[in-house]
């Protein structure tokens, strides 16, 4: 499944040990680069990635770039509300690009954006109002948030 996939990626992605201790590189931070092709490989086999979006948000570089990926093309609603609570909880970024989120169709998708989205990106205080017309508590509680 999806663990293995992601233990295959990593020692794919490692490089063989240098002859030399001394020449040897510190691993990179997070395995992006595997994380990339674990992502890949399971959304070719349509296996969740909930976990691997947890694990890439953990990192220590901001998520959304590789996150945004996986989202998009993820069919499973499951799988596109974790990696959008992921984003609002781990990108220093995500409040700005938040707005984009708030048409998805899947409801948990929407409330994560609501929680976040930066008040300044276009349109969003519109449709956070709009939103909370409709009962959404995440976007009452973003518009009554002072911005950060």
């Amino acid at each position: 499944g999806t663990a293995e996939a992601l233990e295959e990626a990593i020692a794919d992605a490692r490089p063989a040990p240098p002859e030399d201790p001394d020449d040897a590189l510190p691993p990179p931070a997070g395995e992006p680069l595997a994380l990339v092709e674990a992502l890949a490989v399971a959304r070719e086999r349509d296996e969740c990635v909930c976990e691997l979006s947890r694990a890439r948000a953990r990192g220590t570089d901001d998520p959304l770039a590789l996150l945004e990926r996986a989202v998009r093309p993820t069919s499973r609603t499951s799988c596109r509300v974790t990696i959008a609570r992921e984003l609002a909880r781990a990108s220093e970024t995500f409040p700005a690009r938040a707005a984009e989120y708030l048409w998805d169709a899947e409801p948990g998708v929407v409330a994560a954006a609501a929680a976040t989205v930066s008040l300044e990106a276009p349109g969003a205080r519109a449709r956070l109002e709009s939103l909370a017309r409709d009962g959404l508590q995440p976007a009452r509680s973003r518009l009554l948030r002072p911005p950060a």
